[in-house]
């Protein structure tokens, strides 16, 4: 059986917590924030990466940090994603 996508996502989140991997933790939410804002619900993805983000108090230089960080920025700022032709690296592409 399948198991839908958004659901490894969240298992993937869980179990970076549950092992304080720390950066899975923030990779995974990156996965599944981007996963969210491809179906429009950016404001759960937007809360997703807040939680994690703003659990951190080092490391914001890191690559996926500057990520999660351009990501929040953005959906503060658009109500939805760009058109696939349109995407700039961060949100992911539609595919048909």
């Amino acid at each position: 059986m399948r198991r839908p996508l958004r659901r490894c996502f969240r298992e993937a989140l869980e179990i970076a917590a549950q092992q304080g991997a720390r950066f899975w933790e923030l990779r995974s939410a990156i996965s599944l924030a981007r996963f969210r804002i491809g179906q429009g619900r950016n404001a759960e993805a937007a809360e997703t990466l807040r939680k994690v983000h703003g659990s951190f108090s080092e490391g914001f230089d890191i690559a996926d940090m500057r990520t999660a960080r351009d990501l929040i920025d953005q959906l503060r700022t658009l109500k939805t994603p760009p058109r696939a032709h349109e995407s700039n690296g961060l949100w992911p592409k539609k595919v048909l």
